[in-house]
């Protein structure tokens, strides 16, 4: 099986704009209780969200849970949304040690893991720290990649041996990155989606647009744009100004500058209003809630994405 055989066309009746949440996996001021991030999860499955994500880092600027033991957690509580990884830097783990706990997780989740994959570069100290050269990330991706799936298959290659549990039948698979060459290899590595976070919507759109031409000139299905929008909602009592606090210390940066124009901020009414400039754009929109207590939002955030979820796509879809 290639890469390319784990597209995914998705339910017939999808809704004209997908909206997932991030869980709570990052905490700059430090871990909160267990339970408020399994009690986040529960109420993703139980109101109008189609996925739950998580990131991944093994070396961060603060606690920051690890992405398949949590999906594993998440698996456990959750029985109607899809849960994935956005994104899953494989090129840091062996390659038979992502087969086996995606493997494991997608089993365990009932065929609900969405597979999306990176590179990573963002924290080269992740690398340095397993002895690898961040320069070499895209060889190290690219390879493991290859040997995730043939240890699935059980192809020549990786000892003619398999690992089970693997997906069964296809597993939608997303690409992530924000450059011209991320959206390449979406486009030639058959994702079913191409992800992207620290977008402007005018980027965005743009980013969509050369996706479409690379697609239509390699006569391939166009992969969906998802995109990731850091999301600081305002309470229904009062707004709070704490969103680019919290994005500050997550991304280690003392220049707010840097990341404002990628936050949206604002009550109900605003989020909806900014959000819906992304979902013209977007297949599947994923909010990471700026703060250090998302669960305390749930009631807004479950408005805004039922409010979302009723943008047209771009193209009329």
């Amino acid at each position: 099986m290639t890469v390319a055989d784990t597209r995914c066309a998705g339910p017939e009746n999808e809704p004209p704009t997908a909206v997932g949440l991030f869980a709570p996996i990052s905490y700059p001021t430090g871990l909160p209780p267990a339970d408020k991030v399994i009690g986040f999860a529960r109420a993703v499955d139980e109101g109008p969200f189609d996925s739950l994500w998580v990131g991944d880092h093994l070396l961060w600027h603060g606690p920051f849970l690890e992405a398949t033991t949590t999906l594993a957690a998440l698996a456990a509580v959750t029985a109607r949304v899809t849960i994935g990884t956005n994104v899953y830097l494989i090129g840091l783990r062996p390659s038979l040690v992502s087969a086996r706990t995606l493997g494991t997780v997608d089993y365990l989740s009932g065929g609900r893991l969405v597979l999306g994959v990176g590179m990573g570069g963002d924290n080269p100290k992740e690398f340095e720290a397993l002895g690898l050269d961040v320069g070499r990330r895209r060889q190290l991706y690219e390879v493991a990649m290859a040997d995730v799936f043939r240890w699935w298959d059980g192809t020549e290659g990786v000892s003619g041996q398999s690992v089970e549990p693997s997906p069964q039948g296809s597993i939608p698979l997303w690409m992530g990155g924000r450059s011209e060459a991320a959206i390449r290899r979406a486009v030639e590595g058959g994702a079913t989606a191409w992800s992207a976070h620290l977008m402007t919507v005018d980027r965005l759109r743009q980013s969509a647009e050369a996706l479409d031409a690379l697609a239509a000139a390699a006569a391939v299905p166009k992969p969906k744009v998802a995109v990731t929008v850091f999301v600081d909602v305002c309470s229904r009592t009062r707004c709070h100004v704490g969103g680019m606090e919290f994005m500050t210390r997550h991304f280690a940066t003392s220049d707010a500058s840097k990341i404002a124009q990628y936050v949206i901020t604002g009550d109900v009414e605003g989020c909806v209003e900014q959000l819906a400039s992304y979902a013209q754009v977007a297949d599947h929109i994923v909010v990471f809630v700026a703060s250090d207590a998302p669960w305390e939002h749930m009631d807004d955030l479950a408005e805004i994405a039922g409010r979302v979820r009723t943008v047209r796509r771009r193209g009329g879809a």
